[in-house]
């Protein structure tokens, strides 16, 4: 009886948890290509987030649209050679890290440099919607997953 359960228990939850590592991964390769085109106004949907640059002290979370002008104005000048993912990882059910590397070049140099961004996302908690109302619908390619975090390390 006690096999049945854990073999019905996992039979329901090994899905949900590929289903949310699928998930993440489609965020995290909108997140390298939206990175990729300096383009942070579709990465930063959702409710406010942290940013910590290199040589800026970290903020207290901000509204979108101000994560989304403080990423524009750190990449200002930068030619990507490369943004990919490295890692995309679940913590937990509700949490999960993103790692992007990042090869690029200021605008007029040769040189290649590289950095790590880091990304936390935390699920949206799925909230019925009132009697006869459509849920909200999560930002558009994120499986429900909201960006809450962005640090970048190691500029040079």
């Amino acid at each position: 009886m006690t096999r049945n359960v854990l073999l019905a228990t996992l039979c329901v939850i090994a899905p949900l948890r590929l289903s949310a590592q699928a998930d993440l991964g489609a965020v995290a390769s909108a997140a390298a290509d939206a990175w990729r085109a300096h383009s942070f106004g579709a990465m930063v949907q959702g409710g406010r987030i942290q940013v910590t640059l290199p040589g800026v002290a970290p903020s207290t979370p901000v509204a979108p649209d101000q994560a989304a002008a403080l990423l524009q104005s750190y990449v200002r000048g930068a030619v990507e050679v490369e943004v990919r993912v490295v890692n995309s990882s679940l913590v937990g059910s509700d949490a999960a890290f993103v790692e992007l590397t990042r090869r690029y070049r200021q605008a007029g140099s040769q040189e290649v440099r590289s950095e790590t961004i880091l990304l936390a996302y935390r699920r949206r908690p799925l909230t019925p919607a009132p009697e006869g109302a459509t849920p909200p619908s999560p930002p558009s390619g994120t499986g429900g997953w909201v960006l809450t975090e962005v640090r970048a390390a190691g500029r040079g």
